[in-house]
């Protein structure tokens, strides 16, 4: 049902207009996702822990694996830079109001190479996540056909899919593998102590830093980094795409980034380690230096 239909069902009036601009479908979109999404993470903090775990982790992945029905429409209409006004503070807000549990299969995957988690509830985690992936993309589609904008329709239309892949399998393994390891390590550096400033701070810096690859994900474009680390956000076109084949897709779109997030903690533990063998040196340093100036 369009929203023109629900408007007359419920108003009792023809809507004013027929279609809305693509900033303002795509607003809208966002609402309805998020206000859907955050009610019942919220309603999940009443749930048995594990029972809340898995609710807030699935509706947390679900609110980004869709984000990309609304985003495609500002990117084709208003370029990257609208993309970029609207995708930072929009991703920055969720992730910040969603709080609790993990938006990525890759954060589940670290809190198990850290230790933090079992192996079990790693997998357990992870497979509800997938099912937040699948999902999303199902819920993307049905809400293409509120019919906001003309674009919607035509993304409904559209019934051959084409994997996002658009060079070798190699290749992409590679890619995904070190755009993870670079994204990861990126998260984990801090460069305010506001974590309000924080966030988007580090989604700025990636948008200047990498360049931009189109990724025919849920018919929408992303940047390289926003599909690494959320393999889940790939999963609704692993089977029945044309050019690659399911375990390739997986390959690419899963596996690496699970390694290249392994590589980007293997990295931080290295760093952490040097550091704080610098800080013991120079303590040592200090204390020595500080003890003979008080033995003289």
């Amino acid at each position: 049902m369009s929203w023109r239909e629900l408007w007359t069902v419920l108003i009792g009036l023809d809507p004013p207009v027929q279609y809305f601009p693509p900033a303002v479908a795509s607003i809208i979109l966002f609402i309805i996702i998020f206000a859907t999404c955050f009610c019942m993470h919220r309603l999940s903090e009443s749930f048995p822990l594990t029972v809340k775990i898995l609710t807030q982790d699935f509706f947390k992945t679900l609110t980004f694996c869709t984000y990309p029905f609304g985003l495609m429409i500002l990117r084709k209409y208003h370029g990257d830079i609208g993309y970029a006004i609207c995708n930072i503070p929009l991703n920055t807000a969720t992730a910040l109001l969603l709080s609790s549990g993990e938006g990525s299969p890759v954060g589940n995957w670290l809190l198990f190479v850290k230790g933090s988690q079992s192996l079990q509830q790693c997998i357990i985690r992870m497979v509800t996540q997938i099912g937040a992936g699948i999902a999303g993309f199902r819920v993307g589609k049905t809400l293409m056909k509120l019919d906001l904008h003309p674009a919607f329709e035509e993304n409904l239309s559209q019934t051959e899919c084409v994997a996002a892949l658009n060079v070798a399998v190699t290749t992409g393994f590679i890619i995904e593998l070190f755009g993870t390891t670079w994204d990861v390590w990126f998260h984990s550096q801090k460069f305010s102590d506001n974590r309000v400033l924080d966030k988007p701070e580090k989604l700025m810096q990636k948008t200047q830093k990498f360049e931009k690859k189109d990724v025919d994900f849920s018919c929408t474009v992303v940047t390289l980094p926003a599909c690494s680390r959320d393999p889940a956000k790939a999963i609704g076109l692993t089977f029945g795409c044309k050019g690659i084949s399911p375990s390739q897709h997986i390959l690419v779109y899963f596996l690496a980034p699970l390694i290249g997030s392994f590589l980007a903690y293997r990295l931080m533990l290295s760093s952490t380690v040097k550091e704080g063998k610098k800080i013991k040196s120079g303590t040592n340093k200090y204390i020595h230096k500080n003890g003979a100036y008080n033995k003289k």
